[in-house]
C-alpha cells in the first residue's frame, strides 16, 4: 500500500461517519448562535414598540429555517484521499460493495453513513480520481470487503482500477469459468471423436466411470487456474497488499463455490 498523508480532522476519513451523525446538530447550533444576537439587537432597537421585534424575528426564523432545510441540512460532509490528497464530496452516487444497490439518495444515505437498500455501512470507499483508485478506509480496521465505489468513476481504466470495480470482479469469475468451459470442451470434443467410430451402450459401470473422469478433468482444471491465478497475484500486486488480499479472496471464493463443478 502506498504511503498515506495523515490529515486534520475535518478532513480525515475516519471522522467522516461521526461529522454525518453530528451535522444537524451542528446546523442547529449554528443557526441559535445566529438567532440570539440578531433577537437582542432586534429587541433593543425596536423598544417599547415589541411588535416590531416579534415580526423582525418571526422572519429571520423563518429564513433560518428556509436555509436550514434547504441548504445546511443537506450539505455534504468533505474528505480527502490519503494517497492522492484530492477532495471527495459525500453525496456522491454510489453502489454498495454487498448488494450491489445503486444508491442515488446520497443526501441521507451518503457512503460514509449506510446502505439504503440493504443497510450495511461501508467501512472503505474506493477514490474515484483519475490515476488514483486506491481505497479509503472509513474505519480503523481498514476492512477491504463490501467496499463502496463510485458508480460513474473518472478514473482511467487502468488494471488496479478494474480489479476494485464491480465489473472487474464479474469479468475475472467470467474468464475463469470460460477457460474452464474451453479446456473441458476440448476434452469433450476429444472424446466425441473416439467415441464417433463405433457408438456403443454404455454399461452403468461405465457411465459412472465416465462421469467420475469429467468431474476429475473439471477440478483438475479449476486447481490450474487457480494455482496460476494465485502465483499471478502474488507477482502483480507484491507491492499492493491491500489488492493483493481483495483479488485473492474473489479467487478463493470462486474455487470454493463449487461454480465450474457445474459447467457442462
Amino acid at each position: 500500500m502506498g504511503s498515506q498523508t495523515r490529515l486534520p480532522f475535518s478532513e480525515s476519513p475516519l471522522s467522516g461517519k461521526q461529522r454525518f451523525k453530528l451535522r444537524t446538530l451542528n446546523n442547529f447550533v449554528f443557526a441559535i448562535v445566529v438567532f440570539v444576537p440578531f433577537a437582542l439587537l432586534t429587541a433593543y432597537f425596536s423598544s417599547p414598540r415589541f411588535w416590531i421585534a416579534w415580526l423582525s424575528d418571526a422572519a429571520f426564523i423563518a429564513i433560518l429555517y428556509y436555509f436550514f432545510r434547504v441548504f445546511w441540512d443537506k450539505r455534504p460532509i468533505w474528505i480527502r484521499c490519503p494517497t492522492c490528497e484530492k477532495r471527495i464530496a459525500t453525496n456522491t452516487p454510489w453502489k454498495c460493495g454487498a448488494c450491489e444497490a445503486k444508491n442515488e439518495h446520497v443526501d441521507d444515505f451518503p457512503f460514509i453513513h449506510r446502505c439504503e437498500a440493504c443497510g450495511v455501512e461501508p467501512k472503505a470507499y474506493q477514490c474515484h480520481h483519475k490515476e488514483c483508485g486506491k481505497l479509503i478506509f472509513l474505519t480503523n480496521d481498514e476492512s477491504v470487503r463490501n467496499y463502496a465505489y463510485c458508480v460513474n468513476p473518472i478514473t482511467e481504466a487502468r488494471d488496479v482500477e478494474i480489479e476494485h470495480t464491480e465489473f472487474g470482479l464479474k469479468q475475472r469469475r467470467g474468464k475463469y469459468r470460460l477457460e474452464l468451459a474451453l479446456l473441458y470442451k476440448e476434452v469433450e470434443e476429444a472424446e466425441n471423436k473416439l467415441g464417433s467410430v463405433e457408438p456403443k451402450t454404455q454399461t452403468p459401470e461405465e457411465k459412472v466411470e465416465e462421469h467420475r473422469a469429467k468431474r476429475r478433468a473439471k477440478t483438475i482444471t479449476a486447481t490450474e487456474i487457480y494455482r496460476r491465478e494465485r502465483k499471478v497475484n502474488e507477482e502483480k500486486y507484491k507491492d499492493d497488499p491491500e489488492m493483493l488480499k481483495l483479488v485473492n479472496e474473489d479467487l478463493e471464493d470462486w474455487y470454493k463455490s463449487g461454480d465450474w463443478e457445474r459447467i457442462v
